[in-house]
């Protein structure tokens, strides 16, 4: 009995999805089942309370039950079925207990999160347990710099566990997701907690930014790069405010330093070979047949010469005969 994908499972579907023999989906649908399952488990909640029987335990128990049940029987690991089941379960049980309104309730959602997330191997749910402990630090400090400097100390933490070579891919997701969104929910957090204007606050976001780019440049990785990338655009952000000129000067100076840096980058790398380069690449693979079409408008049709411009034509008749040297023997 397998409780999930061994390591080379896992490995054989980021080459080629279902070669392993677990069902899995694409994104697409794995998303449309994963909210439809949550729909059906909402649903049996709903009418159990209507029943006025235990909703939170039974729910948890019927979803679990099913979702042990697809995985070990029917081999379902990456459908956003066995994904909503776990989760809806145990969010069922967070939503049957009586809300006391404390801080520590965020830690209820962290638990949830972080157990779906470790039974299903879901990056999404090990990146939510890291949010909700991110809004646990915010509501127990009242403050926003401790949730702030918690959220780029996670980024800056799962960048570094991605310079380690990990044999599950699934282990590589979640740390690369949560590289992405922490940033982002330490900004969020900084805008909430200070419920006012709070005051710009780009150097520690700089500070990870820089950090990141040359994780990223060190270990050849885009994730890291683009990681880099959003949280200098969220340095950005927060840097608006210390230049006191007009938005539309400020968007024009941005702008310019974005050109600059590109042209800069482009011909630091022009003609190399090694590590990051330049190089002409099909961005899809229907470049190549879109160059073609584009070029058929332009083909010349090819007529037949027409009977004015086919030359001179032979006597006929009497003109026929041939004299001397091939001149006509008629007059």
């Amino acid at each position: 009995m397998s409780w999930w994908p061994s390591v080379d499972d896992e490995r054989a579907d980021a080459l080629r999805r279902g070669s392993s023999g677990w069902r899995r989906h694409g994104l697409v649908l794995t998303v449309v089942f994963f909210v439809l399952t949550l729909l059906a488990v909402g649903a049996l909640y709903m009418f159990l309370e209507l029943l006025k029987l235990p909703k939170g335990i039974t729910t948890a128990v019927v979803a679990i039950g099913v979702a042990e049940w697809l995985i070990h029987r029917r081999r379902f690991f990456g459908t956003g079925i066995e994904s909503a089941l776990w989760i809806g379960g145990l969010f069922a049980i967070i939503f049957a207990l009586p809300s006391s309104g404390k801080p520590e309730a965020w830690l209820v959602f962290v638990a949830a999160s972080a157990l779906a997330g470790f039974r299903v191997r879901s990056a999404v749910f090990g990146c939510a347990a890291m949010v909700f402990l991110l809004g646990y630090v915010a509501a127990k400090t009242d403050v926003a710099g401790p949730a702030t400097v918690f959220g780029l100390a996670v980024s800056l933490a799962a960048a570094l566990a991605l310079r380690r070579e990990w044999q599950r891919p699934s282990n590589e997701r979640l740390f690369a997701l949560g590289m992405l969104v922490m940033p982002v929910a330490a900004e969020v957090a900084w805008i909430a907690a200070a419920r006012a204007t709070p005051p710009p606050l780009p150097l520690p976001f700089a500070a990870l930014a820089a950090l990141l780019f040359i994780l990223g440049i060190a270990g050849r990785d885009r994730v890291t790069l683009a990681a880099g990338a959003l949280t200098a655009g969220i340095a950005a952000y927060e840097a608006r405010e210390l230049f006191d000129y007009p938005l539309e000067a400020k968007l024009i100076a941005a702008g310019a330093l974005l050109i600059g840096a590109a042209v800069a980058v482009a011909r630091l790398l022009r003609g190399r070979t090694r590590g990051f380069v330049i190089e002409p690449s099909a961005v899809t693979p229907y470049d190549d047949a879109m160059q073609i079409v584009a070029t058929l408008p332009s083909a010349h049709v090819v007529q037949a010469p027409s009977e004015t411009a086919a030359g001179p034509e032979l006597a006929t008749g009497e003109g026929s005969s041939f004299g001397g040297a091939g001149a006509g023997g008629g007059y």
